[in-house]
């Protein structure tokens, strides 16, 4: 088996990196990033992103990431941080700042036969971050006591190449935490190994399942709103229209639903019936899984010119262990203090994948 870079390469790269990316490039013919999502996930956090444009193209890369090596997460000014030394929990005045100086502080090495993807954060914000920065009143009830946002540090992926038919099966050797360049080359080639392992052993339990999208909903839903106080709240948003106090507003519900099946299978019938330019099934805390196909696309940069990519999920109004939220909002990028950003929105939270500093090498 061949690993790359090969190790007098990657010794060149710790020089000057605090992380380098191992990796295998493997035929991804017998998988699909479904099944390898369930046969690598283990019920803690983990996530995969897929992309379908126009209803008829496949984006070409699918990412597959489990076992973070660190998980941060907040509610207000209360900050948690879990790794492998524990879990411990301080005070924050501003937890984004936090998220962003954690990733900024990891120079990795972008490979150029990788794709733009290797590693970093991913997990939601949700749209209460704004009062780490901005003084705002009247703070939505918090029915969902889930963290206001949540991220894990993945360093380990798969990402499907759907043009090519392969798959990179990646590792992030942390080079300052090793005791040598060989420990730590060593200690990430042993886990590249060890994941296509477990892609090898093909043990992911799924069957082939019947689809029934015709006819009016079979099951029960509820939702946060009353159909007359619907239409008016309608009414009063026209009237902020026509006073010139907003020119947009999204207007939602939250539907929800109890499922008996297994929540992924959930997400298995989603990414049929509403294939999207943006798709995903995300787990960060490990009790929550969140599921999006969002119908617009995001703008997109490469991850070494644009560190953070944003994409939005349900808010602390909407969260659920399953929650359908409402309509799609316009999509463009945004000014913000920091990184530019893009992003592809439904009414909710925020969705980052955010990579660390990168300097592309050849």
């Amino acid at each position: 088996m061949a690993h790359y870079p090969d190790f007098d390469a990657f010794a060149r790269l710790a020089q000057t990196h605090s992380a380098v990316p191992v990796y295998r490039r493997l035929v991804s013919d017998a998988l699909t990033p479904v099944s390898a999502f369930h046969n690598l996930d283990t019920g803690g956090p983990a996530c995969l992103f897929e992309s379908v444009i126009g209803g008829e193209k496949v984006g070409r890369y699918s990412i597959v990431a489990t076992d973070p090596h660190l998980q941060l997460s907040a509610s207000g000014e209360s900050l948690t941080i879990r790794d492998a030394s524990g879990t411990r929990t301080e005070s924050c005045a501003d937890p984004l700042r936090e998220l962003q100086d954690r990733v900024e502080r990891v120079r990795a090495a972008s490979i150029a036969d990788l794709p733009p993807f290797t590693g970093g954060a991913i997990g939601y914000a949700g749209y209460d971050v704004a009062r780490y920065s901005e003084r705002l009143p009247h703070p939505p009830l918090d029915d969902r006591r889930l963290p206001d946002l949540s991220f894990g540090f993945f360093d380990q992926l798969v990402v499907f190449d759907n043009v090519q038919k392969t798959m990179f099966v990646i590792a992030l050797a942390h080079v300052g935490d090793a005791d040598s360049a060989r420990s730590a080359y060593d200690a990430a080639c042993g886990r590249v190994d060890r994941i296509a392992e477990r892609l090898a052993a093909r043990h992911d339990g799924l069957a082939p399942a019947d689809i029934a999208v015709e006819g009016p909903p079979r099951i029960a839903y509820t939702s946060n709103f009353e159909r007359t106080d619907f239409e008016k709240a309608v009414e009063r948003c026209v009237e902020y229209i026509r006073a010139g106090d907003i020119f947009q507003v999204v207007l939602s519900q939250r539907l929800a639903v109890d499922l008996t099946a297994d929540p992924f299978e959930l997400y298995r019938t989603l990414r049929v019936v509403n294939p999207s330019p943006v798709m995903g099934s995300s787990g960060a805390p490990a009790t929550v899984r969140l599921w999006e196909a969002l119908p617009r696309s995001c703008a997109a940069w490469s991850t070494a010119e644009l560190p953070f990519g944003l994409s939005r999920e349900p808010d602390r109004a909407a969260r659920r262990r399953t929650t359908t939220n409402g309509s799609p909002m316009n999509c463009s990028p945004t000014p913000r203090s920091g990184p530019n950003t893009s992003c592809s929105s439904i009414s909710g939270a925020t969705t980052w994948a955010a990579s660390p500093n990168t300097a592309r090498s050849s």
